[in-house]
């Protein structure tokens, strides 16, 4: 029964983007679907990845259907698996129940470290039996949401479809608000600072998660960051945001899904309107100081 569901969400998978991102009140059918494969009795509870861990979803998990076929963001994986190897020093931002912090307890070994954070209770849970059952002595979890300073804020939750920072309370009267701790990494990891590679999915909070990594990035000259640009919720312009990463010293800029090279701001603008056009909502950048 578990092999036949999985097929049967590959299938889903592979029907038909971008019917998937049309949206129908708050959500994108293919969310709306995500929940509704979930809600049955028979969904399998976890899934065995390439790569030999296995991922365990929480229960009433409502999380994105790429997970069951094993292949969830392939190139954003893709690009993953390249440039992270053994003995590295890892940041999962936004780790949600752990599939990038798995894949990255595999490709970093016994001699590296990856250090997962996920604010929101419910996915921090799922991302600390992933962890134990997996046995991973080289994750140390953190639950809590990275910024630009230690404080709160309120945080949207969406019972692992997708989560935010609240923007506007008034856009969120069907989900669940809670108010999440909030961490600079540049403290948190003080005499820790070598860090190889990051990865941010945090909804909109990008600009600040980069600017409390500021020591990080100088003192780490190799470093690579990947985040995703959510164009629903993004909290700051283009030009701004290139503007951000070339004072942070990013040289490369690449632009992962449409294989682009940002060399000025029209070029990320170009990617930004292009997604927005192909009723897409989402794209990852690859940033490196070299």
């Amino acid at each position: 029964m578990k092999s036949t569901a999985i097929k049967v969400a590959r299938w889903i998978r592979d029907s038909g983007y971008p019917l998937w991102n049309i949206r129908i009140g708050r959500r994108t059918v293919w969310e709306h679907m995500s929940r509704l494969f979930y809600s049955l009795p028979n969904a399998p509870q976890c899934v065995q990845l390439p790569w030999g861990h296995t991922l365990w979803f929480p229960k009433g998990f409502a999380g994105r259907l790429e997970y069951l076929a094993g292949e969830y963001e392939p190139e954003v994986t893709q690009v993953i698996m390249e440039k992270v190897r053994q003995g590295m020093y890892v940041v999962d931002g936004g780790a949600n129940i752990g599939y990038y912090t798995l894949l990255f307890s595999h490709l970093v070994g016994a001699s590296g470290k990856v250090y997962a954070f996920e604010p929101d209770p419910i996915m921090y849970q799922a991302l600390l039996v992933n962890v134990s059952k997996n046995k991973l002595p080289n994750v140390e979890v953190h639950e809590c949401a990275l910024g630009r300073a230690f404080g709160k804020a309120q945080f949207r939750a969406v019972g692992g479809v997708s989560s935010a920072f609240v923007q506007d309370a008034d856009e969120l009267p069907n989900d669940r608000v809670i108010t999440v701790p909030v961490a600079n990494l540049d403290a948190l990891l003080r005499g820790r600072e070598r860090v190889d590679f990051v990865k941010l999915d945090v909804e909109g909070a990008e600009v600040e998660c980069l600017e409390g990594m500021r020591e990080i990035i100088a003192k780490n000259p190799e470093i690579s960051v990947v985040f995703e640009i959510n164009s629903n919720i993004v909290r700051v312009g283009m030009d701004e945001l290139f503007e951000i990463l070339k004072e942070l010293g990013f040289r490369t800029i690449y632009a992962i899904e449409p294989h682009l090279h940002i060399a000025s701001v029209d070029d990320l603008l170009r990617v930004f309107n292009g997604v927005i056009a192909q009723r897409n909502r989402v794209f990852n950048l690859l940033c490196t100081r070299h």
